[in-house]
């Protein structure tokens, strides 16, 4: 059983830091790089506690791993996803293989959902609105991934005197990702959304109330 989802991260923009200086200067400065750039992850983890190995995705026309005109995913690299998640987990190609998305359009194409139902790979979307319940990458993973990955910006910065180009990306994502990905984390990931082990009462009556602002009283007196 597996889920996947993206996250940004930014480069060139540093974490919320106590300034010290000398009383009664009121401005005091930092710097900071000036570079801003965005790169995709794309984590895609399993219910035993496991993740796969990243697919992350630069800004530019061309790039050693995997680019896109904007730097997020898009419909061919869905497709590319879903291969590559094949070659990593086809051991068990002889079991049924589960694999949750989000309602993404590059996880709806035909190209992805054949070449799923070809090898033995079972898609299954969140449904609407349901993700900040069901979704165990943003619950439980990616708010520690961005607060490690801002750390590990800040020290590299610090540690060299430069700031981290897109070339060096990949050796501070992965002391970041190392620290935020814990077997611990990611069984938490499955268990507090309720996807496994599988729990009925993760919703309760009120997270299907409608809106009291939009759904149940009027724009105007």
């Amino acid at each position: 059983m597996f889920a996947v989802d993206e996250t940004g991260l930014m480069m060139g923009v540093a974490p919320s830091q106590i300034v010290v200086g000398e009383r009664g200067r009121r401005n005091l400065h930092l710097r900071q790089n000036g570079n801003r750039q965005l790169v995709t992850s794309v984590v895609t983890i399993c219910a035993d506690g496991s993740r796969l190995k990243e697919t992350i995705i630069f800004k530019g026309k061309n790039c050693l791993y995997t680019s896109s005109a904007k730097g997020y995913t898009n419909n061919e690299l869905g497709v590319e996803y879903i291969k590559d998640l094949h070659e990593q987990t086809k051991e068990k190609a002889d079991k049924v293989r589960i694999l949750f998305v989000d309602g993404h359009a590059s996880h709806c194409t035909l190209a992805f959902l054949d070449f799923a139902a070809e090898h033995n790979i079972v898609i299954i979307s969140y449904p609407p609105h349901t993700t900040h319940k069901l979704q165990g990458l943003d619950v439980a993973c990616f708010g520690p991934l961005k607060v490690f990955w801002a750390q590990e910006q800040d020290k590299w910065e610090r540690e060299r005197g430069e700031p981290l180009r897109k070339e060096d990306f990949l050796q501070a994502y992965h002391h970041a990702a190392t620290r935020a990905f814990t077997e611990s984390n990611i069984r938490s990931a499955f268990r507090a959304t309720g996807v496994w082990p599988i729990d009925h009462e993760i919703f309760a009556d009120e997270d299907f109330a409608p809106a009291q602002e939009t759904s149940t009283h009027g724009g105007f007196p």
